[in-house]
């Protein structure tokens, strides 16, 4: 179970290669964080809202957009 203080990170990253690369680096960076991969802004507002078969990211969170 997550603490109340634990963010939990949404990453929008339709790569698998990119996504794959950030979560080796979070762990090179000793990121703890749970992560949550949406591979685009429907399904990432989905999670959000615990929408279409997604459990619902509860707060706090952050949300990490990567670019093209």
């Amino acid at each position: 179970m997550l603490s109340d203080k634990t963010v939990q990170i949404l990453v929008v990253e339709d790569d698998e290669i990119d996504f794959k690369a950030l979560k080796y680096a979070f762990e090179e960076l000793k990121i703890a964080n749970p992560v949550v991969r949406a591979e685009n802004g429907v399904e990432a507002l989905e999670i959000l809202r615990g929408e279409n078969g997604h459990e619902k990211l509860v707060q706090p969170y952050m949300i990490l957009i990567l670019p093209l």
